[in-house]
């Protein structure tokens, strides 16, 4: 299980990567678990921006881990050029956390 500052990015995850090959528009801030989560919208933008980050990139290793293909997972998802399947953590979220 991964954690975001007290949010379970594992499990928005998981849910994350089942409703978008439903509704490909649909943005993990947009889900109602998390819509509902206080930890969440106690946030500021720059804070839950991260943790929508981090669910993108969650969904996007299941979906490769379950054969849809890459490229089309990084489109879909609007995941940057760093990520890259099943890497925890990025170098670049390393440089940010060093900051």
């Amino acid at each position: 299980m991964t954690m975001h500052d007290g949010i379970d990015v594992t499990a928005h995850g998981r849910l994350f990567a089942r409703e978008v090959l439903r509704r490909p528009t649909l943005t993990p801030d947009e889900m109602p678990d998390l819509a509902r989560d206080k930890v969440f919208t106690s946030r500021d933008a720059v804070g839950r921006a991260a943790v929508v980050a981090a669910i993108r990139r969650e969904a996007g290793s299941i979906l490769v881990a379950s054969g849809h293909p890459e490229p089309l997972v990084r489109k879909v998802l609007k995941l940057e050029g760093w990520w890259q399947p099943g890497k925890a953590k990025t170098d670049q979220d390393k440089g940010r956390a060093r900051r």
